[in-house]
């Protein structure tokens, strides 16, 4: 089942991310932390390689894995 995100704010939650702190990483200060990254993976079945720049498909193919 994909996981859908309703608002900014359950997405902060999700990611245990403090509303703050988004403008320091829009900022380039802060940055999404490698548990950040995971939890985003998990949570949404986003590919981490898209993350980084390394694939095009944003998410994974759920057949595949």
């Amino acid at each position: 089942m994909e996981k859908k995100i309703s608002s900014k704010n359950e997405f902060y939650a999700e990611i245990k991310l403090q509303r703050q702190t988004i403008t320091k990483i829009k900022n380039g200060t802060n940055h999404f932390t490698s548990i950040q990254i995971d939890l985003i993976c998990k949570k949404y079945n986003v590919n981490a390689n898209w993350i980084f720049g390394l694939e095009k498909n944003v998410f994974f193919n759920l057949k595949n894995h």
